[in-house]
């Protein structure tokens, strides 16, 4: 039975995969874990999704992209760092895997999903 329980572990978001991989528990909101100043590329490896997976967000502020992807059985949101040296749209800048992001994701059990 302990190899059932690693299992489901595996599909799973915990406090200690997140940990694992360098994200860190916001001190305002216990439910959000954040994953601060890495590049697309980085959160790729260390999360284990490509970046085609990664779909855009709805509403984003002009000077931001906003793309969710699916891990295991939560969604991650991706946040574009605000550019200091450009102003305007900037919408797919996520694609490039040098954009400096935060990747948030919210420990919520309502907003679990079913793993695949």
């Amino acid at each position: 039975m302990a190899g059932c329980a690693q299992q489901d572990q595996e599909k799973t978001v915990t406090r200690e995969f997140l940990s694992q991989r360098g994200f860190v528990q916001s001190a305002t909101d216990p439910t959000l874990y954040e994953l601060k100043g890495v590049t697309v590329g980085e959160a790729s490896r260390r999360l284990e999704f490509s970046i085609n997976d990664l779909t855009p967000g709805t509403n984003n502020p002009p000077d931001r992209d906003v793309e969710g992807v699916v891990i295991r059985d939560y969604e991650f949101a991706l946040v574009s760092e605000p550019e200091r040296r450009s102003v305007g749209d900037m919408s797919g800048a996520l694609k490039n895997p040098k954009t400096v992001c935060t990747v948030e994701v919210r420990l919520i059990p309502q907003l679990r999903r079913t793993p695949k």
